[in-house]
């Protein structure tokens, strides 16, 4: 089992918060932890820049909303919740966060694309960057949670991990193999082999795409198995990282792709914020981001974690 006594949840109110909430209470349910739903109102000069992605309301509109999720929502058993005014949404979010001890933050994100997302950025991915903890983020398009994560029982649906043999992959891998235990699903791999790096990135000169594939994948199954990991299937891929993880991701129902937020060695460069920032705006399912410098989701005896290099 995962290390989850401490879970928040930021809300606004809205349809793709209200997704966020579902896992966030399934999740919640299954860990037996306590679930902190924080409303985040930042008012500059008499107006509100609300959750989620830079959404501008007005104070009387939050008002409206904290009413109407009140009326919708008796708060489960073992709950927090409240309201914070803060300067930003994201700071005030982290520093709760900091303060409560908080082990995984649910929160949704509404996918938005366009120069409002590339000037503004997104509360969401900023929240991922600076957490000090795991971040679960739910897009609009994610479904909802399966019934055998409130049992207990077995998932149809598998993990998915994009996997580039850097000490911080190996960190999210030891996550998802622990989550994929406790809800016995099923467990990929999926590695992308980036465009125009077959000879420079993985120093296999005079070698073709498809003898650096298989050697890929039996190197994949073979730090699997020394992890002691089980894995269904190891999948490689030629081609833009976001792009092939989301087609991964795509290619049957997944549960939670989970993926680190940056990596610290050439093969694992590919893993740095815009590629995830790419998949969480644009995932099918819940990603479940892990910063390998916060804190950690696994037992203080799992916390150590090797690397094989290719």
């Amino acid at each position: 089992m995962l290390d989850i006594a401490r879970i928040l949840l930021p809300t606004d109110g809205s349809a793709c918060a209200e997704r966020a909430r579902a896992w966030a209470e399934a999740l919640a349910a299954r860990y037996e932890a306590v679930l902190h739903i924080v409303h985040v109102a930042p008012v500059p000069r008499g107006e509100a820049t609300y959750l989620l992605d830079d959404l501008h309301v007005t104070e009387a509109e939050i008002i409206g909303q904290l009413d109407q999720e009140a009326a919708r929502h008796a708060p489960p058993p073992e709950s927090v919740e409240t309201s914070l005014h803060g300067t930003t949404v994201e700071r005030t979010l982290l520093g709760y966060a900091r303060r409560h001890d908080i082990d995984l933050i649910v929160m949704g994100t509404h996918g938005r694309a366009g120069l409002h997302r590339v000037v503004a950025g997104s509360v969401t991915e900023r929240v991922v960057r600076a957490a000090p903890c795991p971040v679960l983020t739910v897009s609009p398009e994610a479904p909802d949670p399966p019934a055998e994560l409130w049992t207990g029982l077995g998932s149809a649906r598998r993990l998915l991990v994009p996997y580039d043999f850097s000490a911080h992959s190996a960190v999210a891998l030891q996550v998802a193999h622990r989550l994929a235990t406790a809800h016995e699903a099923p467990l990929d791999l999926v590695h992308v082999v980036e465009e125009g790096a077959l000879q420079g990135l993985y120093g296999l000169p005079g070698l073709t795409s498809g003898v650096i594939r298989r050697r890929i994948e039996d190197t994949l199954v073979r730090v699997a198995t020394e992890a002691d990991v089980p894995v269904r299937q190891a999948h490689v891929h030629g081609g833009r990282v976001a792009a092939k993880v989301l087609e991964q991701a795509a290619s049957e129902p997944t549960e939670v792709l989970v993926m680190a937020t940056h990596s610290c060695n050439g093969v694992g460069r590919f893993l740095l914020g815009s590629v995830a920032g790419s998949v969480i705006r644009r995932a099918p399912c819940p990603v479940l981001v892990i910063n390998p410098t916060a804190k950690s989701l696994l037992p203080l005896e799992n916390r150590h974690v090797e690397t094989t290099a290719l």
